[in-house]
């Protein structure tokens, strides 16, 4: 399975149709061709955005949530992504999808889509300002590492920092493909597990009862764990914890790929399967 493939995957069955290009959150270029006319030069860089080979495509940013002015933002991790004339990202609680358009320095976005998840106050606070700015994105200006949407004035609306593409980090798992691979399960209310990615190639953590650790490689978007070796504590409740832990512990050895989209880590086997996802860990 491709990055650009897990890209489009949807988290919810919900899309919302959305009015003056932007997401009511329910939780709260190229260059122009050379053509002479002014219809070819459209359909050349209408061509060329789907074609994926705009400026935009290719990177996956995460927004400088200073910026929004909104107290409590740093625990909130808002991303987006441009690909195929495709926009994608998290607005800061539920995600998002929809078209962009690029012509020289000049950005449209299209209608978005998004989930329909409960967020928290400040999560919500967070999604409403990032929605509402992208409903007012006219331009843009870009660097290796950081991307500038700004208005039709030119001021500058949304400035995001590219994310990272690699697995280094402090993560909480969310969910992990259970012992038989029939389905994906979240992890059991109040418990906890975590992976720390070591620049050193090394991973620990709490697999919710013992702690763990053990070492990994990678190369491109391939990842390869070695032996992983962990504590040797029984636990008796929540029910279930010790199944978790074993699932999760194979679970994170059967993963060979991984797609790190700045806001989410998920890793797959190589049936494709997701294996385990995590969110950063914050606080």
């Amino acid at each position: 399975m491709t990055s650009r493939a897990l890209l489009r995957r949807s988290t919810s069955a919900l899309a919302i149709a959305v009015t003056g290009g932007f997401l009511l959150a329910a939780c709260g270029s190229d260059s122009p061709s050379s053509d002479t006319t002014a219809g070819s030069t459209a359909a050349s860089t209408a061509d060329s955005t789907a074609a994926g080979t705009d400026s935009l495509s290719g990177t996956r940013w995460t927004l400088d949530v200073a910026g929004l002015n909104v107290p409590g933002a740093d625990k909130v991790l808002p991303t987006i992504a441009f690909a195929d004339g495709s926009v994608s990202g998290s607005a800061g609680c539920n995600t998002f999808m929809g078209s962009y358009t690029v012509s020289g320095d000049s950005l449209t976005i299209g209608e978005l889509a998004g989930t329909k998840k409960a967020c928290g106050p400040v999560e919500t606070a967070v999604e409403t300002a990032v929605l509402e700015r992208l409903g007012k994105v006219a331009g843009y200006q870009m660097t290796a590492d950081s991307l500038t949407l700004t208005d039709s004035a030119g001021a500058t609306v949304l400035t995001y920092a590219a994310a990272p593409s690699d697995v280094t980090g402090v993560w909480d798992v969310t969910g992990y493909l259970n012992a038989d691979k029939s389905g994906f399960v979240s992890i059991i209310v109040d418990t906890q597990i975590t992976a720390i990615f070591g620049p050193d190639g090394t991973v620990a953590g709490s697999s919710g009862c013992n702690n763990y650790s053990g070492t990994f490689t990678v190369d491109g978007e391939n990842i390869t764990f070695g032996p992983a070796i962990s504590t040797a504590k029984a636990c008796i409740e929540p029910e279930g914890i010790m199944e978790q832990e074993s699932g999760y512990l194979a679970a994170l050895q059967s993963s060979v790929t991984f797609v790190n989209d700045g806001s989410t880590l998920t890793l797959m086997n190589a049936d494709g399967q997701n294996t385990v996802i995590m969110s950063p860990k914050v606080g």
